[in-house]
């Protein structure tokens, strides 16, 4: 070939064209490869993750075309390859580069990701049934399903039981994701737990420990102790529960709910304590009050010889009178007592304070007389035996050979128990002979007097008022008497119960307030079977807590064979009249208390006016025991009168003073623990 100058300048050419594009500038440029957590919206847009272009002598042009491929597992693991392909416009060779995105599932599934089941207590009646049937948010952990997580639950318990209602389970959560797993590369990765704390608590929704509070128990066996066998406690409730009780009594055979055992004399006080529900407590107080009655054995003289002393009563140096002081220890003939430490005391009947006798020339004679031995506890015992009171003293004027000493008197008073005094009483006395009758009324302050009675008979006193007023019973008394029937009022004079006890059939129950409100409806007191009951103030009564079923006849037998009664006193009783108002207008109705409680009560408030413009004043009162009273006396304007101390005795009581004319006026009784106040008619 011939290279003409055209050629050569074309091949000139052609040279300085391959010079021009070895210097030419054009390359492709991928994203960097970048790694993503699984839980990302990586294929909304992968554009996020960047786009690859072309840069041609500082020209860039982005490329929009790639080849996608994706390969992601069930775990949502794996990798995202974008390939881009451009064909270099200067030598038309093809240019390719290629983005990683790799998809990983580490922090795919987290602790943040899970709700744990929340600790519980059950309460109910079969806390292991409930356990079975557990609900949100106690029954199971809980996550909103990721897409790239595979997790697994289980979970162990480990229970501590404490008995068998009370019970503790520590349940152990696991919670494995399979995607992140790798015991061999990541020991421990991928792995979740939680401790979830369940109590089990057996407990009814009512319950109550019941048993009997106060058991009274008098032991005529044993000095020391008795073998005293009580009621068990019960545990009630609305369903079964596991519980256990145990006494607190420290002379129980066993410490189970049962506390029998030797008790000694005296009060006990212990607990019943029922125990569920993880230490739970319920408790029941008792008291065993084991009274020593075992009576003092007693020995009197089978008869002794008296005579009469003569007694110059009017100190004018002549004899007028034969007299003789017999005690009742003198006619011991060594009475003794099983029980070691007691002292014994000696009377002439059931009252421990009548100790002596006086026989003057009217008692000249043979006496039958009943010995009385006491122990300190107050049990009793009784001998029979004679007194022969002779006169062989001629200096003795009153006493002759024919004086055989059986006439006796009978003297008294009637008191009205929380009630104002009826207008008047009759009063009879009667024996197999005949009957003396007599009419009490206020002006003679309802006393009484019966003479030349004979020693040989048996004589009775029986009552009968003459009023009707049936509107001294009212709806307040019926009140009252249903707070004593509910137990909300405790009665401790035993005349309450007597007043209380309507339908006189010797309980205190429903019948007694069905009764009463009746006769209140109809203003008609004869609805009632005894309107009035009558009792001797010195009856001694056995169970004071349960008077009723010791007195049924309320005739008051006289024993006038021994010596003159001057204090026959006789306690008026009006069935139904529970409370006494201050409106009703009776020697009565001043007191602050409204019912009886221990130590003492007022009885009756009496009043006699004296030529010498003072007034005599009275005050009966009953005692429960013995003890020191302050009695006080004011004018209106809080001046002190008069201020006394005395000391009460059990039974009947009378303070008798004389205090001048100062009108209307106070009084008040204190003891340590008790206070009744009241007004004075001071009077002329």
């Amino acid at each position: 070939m011939i290279i003409t100058p055209r050629h050569l300048i074309f091949s000139l050419l052609i040279s300085l064209t391959v010079v021009s594009q070895s210097f030419a500038d054009f390359t492709l440029i991928c994203p960097p490869d970048v790694t993503v957590s699984c839980r990302e919206d990586y294929l909304h847009d992968l554009n996020v993750f960047g786009r690859a272009y072309t840069d041609y002598n500082g020209v860039i042009q982005y490329q929009h075309d790639c080849k996608t491929t994706i390969e992601i597992d069930d775990c949502g693991k794996g990798t995202i390859k974008r390939v881009w392909g451009v064909e270099n416009p200067e030598n038309w060779k093809w240019l390719s580069c290629t983005q990683v995105i790799t998809i990983s599932n580490i922090q795919g599934f987290t602790y943040a990701d899970i709700t744990w089941p929340q600790s519980l207590v059950i309460r109910s009646c079969n806390p292991q049934n409930d356990l079975k049937n557990l609900q949100a948010p106690y029954d199971e952990p809980s996550w909103a399903r990721p897409k790239c997580a595979k997790p697994m639950v289980s979970y162990k318990d480990t229970r501590f039981r404490v008995d068998e209602g009370c019970e503790k389970i520590v349940r152990e959560w696991k919670i494995l994701d399979w995607c992140q797993y790798d015991p061999i590369n990541y020991p421990g990765r991928g792995i979740f737990s939680y401790t979830q704390v369940i109590k089990l608590i057996s407990t009814p929704d009512t319950l109550a420990l019941t048993c009997k509070k106060d058991t009274i128990v008098f032991n005529n066996r044993s000095c020391d102790t008795l073998y005293i066998n009580l009621d068990s406690a019960i545990f009630q409730s609305s369903c079964p529960v596991f519980h256990k009780i145990y006494n607190t009594s420290k002379y129980a055979s066993f410490p189970g709910a049962n506390a029998s055992g030797y008790y000694p004399n005296g009060i006990t006080k212990f607990f019943y304590i029922a125990e569920y529900a993880c230490g739970t407590e319920i408790k029941c107080e008792v008291t065993v009050d084991v009274r020593n009655k075992i009576q003092p054995t007693p020995y009197c003289l089978t008869g002794a010889i008296v005579t009469l002393m003569p007694v110059d009563q009017n100190q004018d140096g002549t004899i007028d009178e034969g007299m003789i002081t017999v005690w009742a220890s003198d006619l011991d003939k060594g009475s003794w007592h099983s029980c070691p430490g007691q002292k014994l005391n000696f009377s002439f009947s059931k009252d421990p304070n009548d100790r002596f006798r006086i026989y003057t020339c009217k008692d000249v004679g043979i006496q039958d007389v009943d010995i009385w031995v006491t122990d300190t506890l107050g049990n009793q015992d009784v001998c029979k035996t004679s007194i022969e009171i002779q006169n062989n003293n001629p200096a003795i004027p009153n006493c002759d050979g024919n004086l055989t000493g059986r006439k006796r008197s009978l003297k008294g008073q009637v008191l009205f128990f929380n009630t104002p005094a009826p207008g008047m009483l009759q009063l009879k006395l009667i024996n197999t002979q005949e009957t003396r009758e007599l009419m009490l009324h206020a002006n003679t302050q309802f006393q009484y007097a019966f003479n030349d009675l004979n020693s040989k008979m048996d004589y009775t006193l029986t009552l009968n008022c003459m009023d009707k007023e049936d509107q001294l019973i009212d709806y307040n008394d019926l009140n009252y008497l249903r707070k004593i029937i509910n137990g909300q009022i405790k009665l401790t004079t035993p005349y309450q119960y007597f007043a209380a006890d309507v339908n006189s059939d010797h309980e205190l129950n429903q019948l007694d307030y069905n009764l009463l409100r009746k006769v209140i409806n109809a203003r008609n007191t004869q609805l009632i079977p005894t309107n009035w009951k009558y009792i001797s103030s010195d009856f001694v009564f056995q169970n004071s807590s349960n008077p009723l079923q010791e007195i049924h006849n309320f005739s008051i037998p006289v024993n006038v064979k021994n010596h003159d009664l001057e204090n026959q006193n006789i306690v008026a009783i009006r069935v139904g009249n529970l409370i006494n108002p201050v409106e009703k207008k009776s020697e009565l109705d001043d007191r602050s208390n409204s019912h009886i409680t221990e130590g003492f009560d007022l009885i009756q408030v009496n009043y006699q006016n004296n030529s010498n413009a003072a007034n005599t004043v009275e005050w009966t009162l009953i005692g429960s025991e013995s003890g020191e009273i302050t009695l006080s006396c004011f004018s209106l304007d809080g001046n002190i009168l008069h201020q006394s101390k005395h000391v009460l005795t059990e039974g009947i009581n009378r303070i008798q003073l004389q205090l001048p004319y100062r009108g209307l006026g106070l009084y008040q009784i204190r003891s340590k623990d008790k206070v009744f106040a009241g007004k004075l008619v001071l009077t002329k």
